[in-house]
């Protein structure tokens, strides 16, 4: 009889404990998925790209490195760029920051030799007295240097080409009579010397990084658009 009692307590007792109230915690939303395409000149901000995706988890965010000259706005929801916007891609353009474009060179060579004249001899002699380091023809980084460096001026045939800023740096590096440019976002501790400029070329080579959208940008896009500007704002006052 007293077994039969006990049971019939601890029966109670546990309907009492499923009656009460607990904390009921909603399921998380589905992330919502955002497409970016971005020119290899911007391959650094894929740190800060995965660090919004972080401070925004309702964000389900894809990737993709396209070149300048492959560039499909209808192929993401957003397409990262530096310089001015490409003729013929249409688009709602969103300033994101600014980008900084830097001579490197090994640091054996004077930076003495390599004053505005020296730097356009180097990139259009037929014998030059180092070695050039380009990008391929219609690279946004290339369109931008040689108009602003070499004013137009045809680029030497025994300049070598790199595919993209990380190249560069592994050329120029490894080179002690080499000479190139990337986005300064790109150094790090590499040992690579920058070239001072004139001050009027040094402004023209500052370039906006810009992001190129079908429409005005709105929901998620407009969110991790805001992001990406906050964190390029900080990135270039840490420099």
């Amino acid at each position: 009889m007293m077994a039969i009692r006990r049971l019939l307590t601890l029966l109670i007792l546990l309907l009492v404990s499923a009656c009460g109230s607990y904390d009921y915690a909603p399921p998380p939303p589905t992330p919502e998925h955002l497409s970016i395409i971005h020119t290899p000149a911007l391959g650094w901000m894929r740190e800060l790209l995965h660090q919004c995706t972080v401070d925004h988890p309702e964000v389900a965010l894809t990737v993709e490195e396209r070149p300048a000259t492959a560039l499909e706005l209808g192929a993401a929801e957003a397409v990262l760029k530096l310089g001015p916007p490409p003729e013929g891609l249409e688009g709602q353009v969103t300033l994101l920051g600014w980008e900084q474009i830097v001579i490197i060179s090994d640091p054996n060579i004077a930076p003495s030799q390599l004053e505005l004249p020296d730097l356009q001899q180097v990139y259009t002699s037929l014998a030059p007295a180092y070695q050039a380091w380009s990008y391929p023809e219609n690279d946004e980084l290339r369109v931008i240097f040689d108009e602003v460096v070499l004013t137009g001026k045809e680029i030497s045939p025994h300049t070598k080409i790199a595919p993209n800023p990380r190249a560069m740096l592994a050329s120029v590096e490894g080179d002690s009579n080499a000479v190139g440019y990337i986005p300064q976002s790109w150094l790090a501790e590499e040992n690579i010397q920058l070239i001072p400029i004139i001050k009027e070329t040094g402004a023209a080579l500052r370039q906006p990084i810009l992001a190129i959208t079908m429409g005005q940008p709105e929901g998620v896009t407009r969110t991790f658009l805001a992001c990406l500007t906050d964190a390029i704002s900080q990135h270039g006052n840490s420099q």
